[in-house]
């Protein structure tokens, strides 16, 4: 499932919107019940959750966004045994709008539109979250860019926002996380107190000195 999930994107150099490719490549996807093998969609955790994200789809209209595709619940066949919003994705939304800037925890995509690298950037850093983010470009120097601006813990290049690396710490900045990162070299660190020790191998007496 996805959580809160901006796409910020400049129309002038894609011929073709991100929006409408997503929704054309949600609306050939066969959405079915786990444990199916073609599953690709899973279900809100509680039916409270469930309700959560729906409720989202009025605050989108009064955001002003416009939907491409979804908007309700799924209950299709075995569907309507489980809690399954359908994806959603809504175009147009503004930057500081809710659904741009709050958490929704279910499979619901906003899309902001932008003039710049720098719009972009503004964009994705104006919520209380950092975890991940995603950069597709085919510039090193807007990568980078958006490596060194993008408040988020963790940053793909060319690749989706998946989770973290055993070897690598794992966390977010901002509002997201609760406290320092376990994973990586990092973890012990943390358990750890810095102490600086002299030996002295030689057998004969050090006549050197330091200072």
């Amino acid at each position: 499932m996805l959580a809160a999930v901006e796409l910020p994107f400049d129309a002038a150099v894609l011929p073709s919107p991100p929006p409408d490719f997503v929704a054309e490549s949600l609306d050939v996807l066969s959405l079915v019940a786990p444990p199916e093998s073609e599953s690709c969609l899973g279900p809100s955790v509680s039916e409270r959750q469930m309700e959560q994200v729906l409720r989202y789809h009025a605050i989108a209209e009064t955001d002003g966004a416009e939907r491409k595709i979804g908007g309700g619940r799924l209950e299709e066949g075995n569907l309507s045994r489980g809690f399954f919003p359908a994806p959603s994705v809504y175009d147009h939304a503004a930057p500081d709008s809710r659904i741009a800037t709050e958490e929704i925890f279910g499979p619901f995509l906003t899309v902001i539109r932008v003039d710049s690298l720098e719009e972009a950037i503004a964009a994705a850093n104006a919520v209380d979250f950092g975890l991940t983010s995603a950069v597709f470009t085919q510039s090193l120097s807007s990568a980078f860019a958006c490596v060194k601006h993008l408040e988020t813990g963790m940053t793909q290049v060319n690749a989706p926002t998946i989770g973290g690396e055993g070897h690598l710490p794992f966390g977010g900045i901002k509002a997201t996380g609760v406290g320092p990162r376990e994973m990586g070299p990092d973890a012990w660190k943390f358990y750890a107190e810095l102490k600086t020790v002299y030996i002295n191998h030689a057998s004969a007496k050090r006549t050197s000195k330091f200072y």
